[in-house]
């Protein structure tokens, strides 16, 4: 995206000029016919005598004119014909390219936004983007079209009229220039204050939008709390702020296009009583048929102005816009995909990490503090410990959902940066503690990893992760609508559709993030026997609290501020008698009261 609006539109014009010459010539033929009709109108009443009949004048260029009444009138009428034709034609050429200017536009933000590390998306709220793609960029499509398309038809019409009208009178034509010349200067009073309070409306409108969009999206934990009532005073705090800056905003617009569009309406009088001054004061005499042309041209040239008085804050608000969206373009991208064919065999695929350190953006404390490990290919290696001790964190930096140092995790050997993103995902699957699902069917939402599934490898996957039978229960079986992000299913099959998921992915290495955390003993023995015969010869990375998982992995990291304080097989740590016996005894003291 260029640095500045106006830079911008040069590019769109650049890039469409073939399209924007079309459409320019369009709106030069549509005035320029505009134009000709009062002047064939004037030349249609010099050729009336007194009685009202046409008259013969050979050395006059009226000779060359119809005399009947009739075609003079089909001639005026298809002279406005032919330019409102053209007009036609021109809204369409600009209007077609500022939607396709807009669409180009929302792609290259949205795909600049898919780019983003997660740290972006740390920053910035979905609903805030969403307004961004939408509000914002459609102020900017309104600079594009409009904003294009009727100065350049003002400029076209406003100039060839002013010409004609100091042709026709020289003197009324200067009273004409009034409100011409009051564009600029309320213009440049009013466009600071409609950009920075564009500015203000866009920003806690998408404040608004960010609070609703999460607001919705959790509607069942809020009725279930029971919180409506103080989140709807938070909704209305933030609709309220909303409200001042909206209001001024409107009444800088609602007084700048109704001062011009007074001058306009006021200038016609000052026209008449102006000749009218000049005939009673000095003697001079203005002609009916160039009195009434004038007031006709200069009917014309007002309706530009009004336009332009229109349009001109369309600049300040789009100016706002594009800005805001610039913001999201220029944002850097921290994880960079580098551009070379370095591959990973998945036959003799281990995982190293060396030294690794991570803090997160604003943060003080150290998620991963100096944290190294070794994970050979095929071993089962469960993770544990308490609330922040960064397992998660270990996970998202694995899948390099942020950026770290080079060197520090090592795919067989090569360091993570230098591996393309592509390369990565085709050998990585993480299923994390909250899932996500789309608001399509279950047989839709697993083959969002492999759409060339059968329905055969989808019940094969679904078997393992218990949810087959489940499925067959429901009345449209795979082809059950899940609503948005899974909100039919309970939270125990929101996982297993997940794991299903994660499962007809066939990666060589799979992190697992407390998934048994919503399921039941039962369900967790089913999952953990498949994972074991399904995943064999596989890497597996599986955070959970529970022992009964993490006695099954061939070896266990317990993790606490960011470090590893004890590893080991499970007996070798039960034997230690440290942190994972206590989290063993207090597992054990649990299944008692149940």
């Amino acid at each position: 995206m260029e640095k500045s609006l106006f830079a911008n539109l040069k590019a769109i014009i650049l890039k469409y000029r073939k399209r924007f010459l079309k459409g320019f010539l369009f709106v030069l033929l549509s005035n320029l016919l505009l134009l000709l009709n009062p002047l064939l109108f004037r030349q249609a009443l010099y050729k009336l005598d007194a009685k009202g009949n046409f008259k013969e004048d050979l050395w006059s260029l009226t000779s060359y004119f119809p005399d009947s009444i009739l075609l003079w009138g089909a001639l005026l009428l298809t002279v406005a014909f032919l330019s409102t034709f053209f007009k036609y034609l021109m809204r369409i050429a600009f209007i077609s390219i500022s939607r396709e200017a807009e669409s180009w536009i929302r792609e290259i933000i949205f795909f600049r936004i898919e780019d983003q590390s997660q740290e972006f998306f740390d920053r910035y709220g979905i609903g805030e983007l969403l307004s961004r793609l939408t509000n914002d960029i459609t102020r900017y499509r309104d600079v594009l079209g409009p904003g294009l398309m009727y100065p350049f038809f003002g400029v076209t019409l406003i100039f060839p009229g002013l010409i004609i009208l100091f042709f026709l009178s020289w003197q009324l034509a200067l009273v004409a220039l009034i409100p011409i010349i009051a564009i600029p200067i309320a213009y440049t009073f009013f466009k600071g204050r409609i950009y920075s309070s564009s500015e203000e409306v866009l920003s806690k409108y998408a404040a608004l939008s960010d609070y609703a969009a999460e607001h919705y999206s959790n509607i069942r934990l809020v009725k279930s709390a029971g919180i409506e009532k103080r989140l709807e005073r938070v909704f209305n705090k933030l609709s309220y702020s909303l409200i001042k800056p909206s209001v001024y905003l409107t009444t800088i617009e609602g007084t700048f296009y109704p001062l011009i569009a007074s001058l306009t309406r006021l200038s016609p009088i000052l026209v008449l009583l102006t000749a009218a001054f000049f005939s009673h004061f000095y003697g001079v005499s203005f002609k009916t048929p160039d009195l009434l042309s004038f007031i006709w041209v200069q009917s014309y040239i007002y309706g530009p102005v009004l336009m332009l008085s229109w349009v001109f804050p369309f600049y300040e608000t789009g100016k706002a816009s594009y800005d805001r969206l610039k913001a999201i373009y220029d944002e850097p991208i921290k994880v960079i995909d580098p551009k070379n064919n370095i591959r990973i065999k998945p036959d003799d695929l281990y995982l190293e990490i060396k030294n690794l350190s991570f803090t997160y953006p604003g943060a003080s404390k150290k998620a991963l503090d100096d944290f190294s490990l070794l994970v050979k290919k095929g071993e089962h290696i469960g993770i544990t410990g308490p609330i922040g001790s960064g397992k998660s964190t270990l996970f998202k930096l694995i899948s390099r959902a942020y950026e770290i140092d080079p060197g520090k995790i090592l795919f067989s050997g090569v360091d993570i940066k230098d591996i393309p993103l592509k390369e990565i995902y085709l050998n990585l699957a993480l299923c994390e503690q909250i899932p996500f699902l789309f608001s399509k069917t279950i047989a839709e939402n697993a083959r969002f990893a492999s759409e060339d599934a059968s329905m055969e490898d989808l019940e094969i996957v679904f078997k393992f992760a218990d949810l087959h039978e489940t499925i067959l229960s429901f009345p449209e079986q795979y082809d059950t609508m899940i609503g948005e992000r899974g909100i039919t299913l309970s939270g125990g099959q929101k996982m297993r559709l997940a794991l299903a998921r994660a499962f007809l992915l066939k990666r060589p290495i799979l992190l697992f993030d407390d998934i048994f955390s919503s399921v039941d003993a039962t369900t967790e023995e089913h999952i953990l026997s498949s994972i074991k015969s399904f995943f064999k010869g596989r890497t597996i990375l599986l955070i959970s609290e529970r022992i009964s998982a993490l006695e099954k992995m061939d070896r266990v990291l317990y993790l606490q501020e960011g470090k590893i304080v004890e590893q080991g097989t499970p007996e070798e740590l039960k034997k230690l008698n440290g942190k994972y016996q206590s989290l063993y005894e207090l597992n054990k003291l649990d299944l008692k009261q149940e």
